[in-house]
């Protein structure tokens, strides 16, 4: 049964997308009428209001039906508001422009006045507004984006509800908790449903994908606000619409309801991750035993109080003392955490219900005696090209996997990236080394002369052949063996690389038939591989070492030649082969990572001027259909930080 109303959907997405431009609007109401039953009708018209006010015409509204007023198929129907459930502006490709324009047609029909809802009933009487369409102009990226602009200037309670692109999928909104992943969809609060208390949850917007199931998500959404809309409507099970349908999602943005029920943008300053989390304090009993964790929450204008344990946050909440506060009063409890609603408190106010707390009973506050063990993991922060994006981005694209998964690319990633840290330094001193030399060469503070003979005080040569083989032994290392693990983690073996040549070419013919893009990156990698592995070999196995470092002298002049190795002057060697090896690891762990990405979902590279100056990171997730373009790994010679 599920896999029928399920294929049945599928089919009438399709149908709907085929229907040229004037009769999408026809094909969707058709689909409808044939979906919902009493009381529902959908039909393409107007509505208005008992002040006078009237709607744009919109291409489908699924409304109520009046008992011997059913309207005929096709014909246009003008709807009191107060039987107006959804309001569906339909058109054929959606721009930016017409995004602006369908978002204000559907705001203006979430103005219109409506009756009272029903008392003492689960029931709402808004309006849900979608923008329907079978094409966009730009990636849905982009239209979330725009979205987010426009939510930022408009009521909460006019945005439109979810923008539909039939064969790229949908943005909508999920309800996310503190501490928790998304928890399921948001739906528009009923009026007056804030007016007494505001919920301590996160509203974020998302982009799904769905893959040829786009009208499965959308009237899993929709039938879920009817289903409130009319309590005891005859509908289908929205559960089997999606049964056993991909559900995958990207967050954009994230809002928070303010103290007067309208949702505000998250300050960057609030978004979890951006500073160490406050510890807890303990509330326990005279025998030391604890009864609860409780910690402040910054929120909009308003804090929210968080409670671990089995302690009631209600008995905490009294010792706030205001009536006014305790007038919006009130939680959310989540397996062993209790969420108290938006309050309207400050930190200074949670600190002195704690003093109240202890003053008052048989209780005891103290801080949590638990310690962070902050370290300092490298001179430089997420600013830096480097760590934004070989450690902070790849490890965040990483977050996608399961839990095992996750944890197993983790193990072997961090070890390479701590090596890497250290091949950029050992680099570093090697030129620093050389640099300070030659200027100290140049400014002659060095430099002794006794007639003809010159005297060098200083001498380089043994300190840069140890810094030198440091360096090739832990470049070798992190280009053979930790770079064989990440890849093996993420299920790519290619050990091939390594091996003689013709075992090298016989994996990469065989890695070519699944994976061309990354076979030929790999047989241009193997150019530089081999001469920074032959390098190695040839100190270690052969003996052979970096050459002194050479002086000329031409009169009173004295000049340093640089030592040669590889063909290179050394200090370029050093640079070229950390800038190859880096590019290397980014490369190759960000595209075994995008094979592994799921269903519907891809990544797309960041153009270097929109990478965030804080943070600039490389890559994003986004959608394989429908969203910004798609990277593919090329080889290229350019350096790291011009890439």
């Amino acid at each position: 049964m599920s896999t029928d109303l399920v294929a049945q959907i599928v089919r009438a997405g399709e149908q709907i997308t085929a229907a040229p431009g004037p009769g999408i609007a026809d094909e969707l109401n058709r689909h409808l009428n044939q979906l919902l039953g009493s009381p529902f009708q959908a039909a393409s018209g107007t509505a208005f209001d008992g002040d006078g006010l009237r709607t744009a015409p919109f291409g489908s509204l699924i409304f109520t039906r009046v008992q011997g007023a059913e309207t005929p198929d096709g014909r246009a129907v003008n709807i009191d508001a107060d039987r107006l459930a959804c309001a569906i502006d339909v058109t054929h490709t959606l721009d930016l422009i017409g995004l602006r324009q369908a978002y204000a047609r559907i705001a203006h029909a979430k103005t219109l006045k409506k009756s009272p809802a029903a008392r003492n009933v689960t029931h709402t009487t808004i309006t849900f507004g979608v923008t329907f369409a079978v094409a966009a102009a730009v990636p849905l990226e982009q239209l979330a984006d725009e979205l987010d602009r426009l939510n930022r200037q408009t009521p909460s309670a006019h945005w439109p509800d979810m923008v539909v692109i039939a064969p790229y999928g949908l943005i909508s909104y999920a309800v996310q908790f503190p501490g928790e992943a998304l928890s399921g969809q948001w739906l528009p609060p009923a009026e007056g449903a804030l007016a007494n208390y505001v919920p301590a949850t996160y509203i974020v917007m998302i982009i799904q994908p769905s893959r040829g199931h786009t009208l499965n998500h959308m009237m899993h959404i929709v039938l879920a606000h009817l289903s409130i809309f009319s309590p005891g409507a005859d509908l289908p099970d929205r559960e089997e619409i999606v049964k056993g349908v991909q559900n995958t999602a990207l967050t954009q943005t994230g809002y928070q309801f303010n103290l007067a029920g309208e949702l505000r943008p998250v300050p960057p300053d609030y978004i979890q991750g951006r500073m160490l989390p406050q510890r807890p304090f303990l509330v326990q009993d005279r025998k030391g035993e604890t009864l609860a964790a409780v910690k402040f929450l910054k929120w909009q204008d308003g804090g929210v109080i968080l409670l671990w344990g089995k302690m009631p946050l209600e008995g905490i909440l009294v010792f706030l003392g205001s009536s006014a506060v305790l007038q919006k009063a009130g939680k959310i409890t989540r397996e062993n955490l209790q969420i108290s609603h938006v309050l309207p408190i400050t930190e200074q106010d949670f600190h002195g219900m704690l003093q109240r707390l202890q003053q008052r009973s048989n209780m005891v506050v103290r801080s949590d005696p638990g310690k962070f063990v902050v370290q300092k993991f490298a001179n430089e922060g997420a600013s830096s090209p480097f760590m934004a994006r070989l450690f902070i981005g790849v490890l965040k694209l990483g977050d996608m996997f399961p839990d095992s998964e996750k944890q197993l690319f983790e193990a072997a990633y961090e070890p390479l990236i701590t090596t890497l840290l250290e091949i950029r330094t050992t680099a570093k001193e090697v030129v620093d080394l050389y640099t300070d030399h030659a200027k100290k060469i140049a400014d002659r503070s060095i430099v002794q002369m006794q007639g003809p003979t010159v005297h060098i005080t200083e001498n380089i040569d043994r300190p840069l052949r140890k810094k030198v083989d440091e360096f090739l032994t832990t470049a070798t290392r992190s280009f053979k063996d930790k770079m064989q693990r990440v890849t093996k983690a993420l299920g790519v073996s290619i050990g091939f690389l390594y091996q003689k040549p013709d075992r090298f070419e016989r994996g990469v013919e065989a890695l070519a038939q699944t994976d061309a893009d990354l076979a030929m990156y790999l047989r241009e990698a193997r150019r530089w591989g081999n001469k920074l592995v032959d390098a190695r070999n040839d100190l270690e196995h052969e003996g052979r070492t970096l050459p002194h470092i050479s002086y000329e002298v031409n009169g009173s002049n004295i000049s340093v030649a640089e030592p040669i190795f590889r063909g290179q002057p050394v200090t370029a060697f050093v640079n070229d082969m950390t800038d190859r090896l880096i590019c290397f690891v980014e490369d190759v762990t960000v595209h075994c990572i995008q094979r592994r990405m799921p269903p519907g979902l891809s990544l797309t590279e960041i153009p270097r001027p929109q990478r965030a100056a804080e943070m600039p990171e490389r890559f994003q997730r986004t959608l394989a259909n429908g969203g910004m373009p798609i990277w593919q790994i090329t080889y290229h010679a350019t350096a790291f930080d011009a890439t």
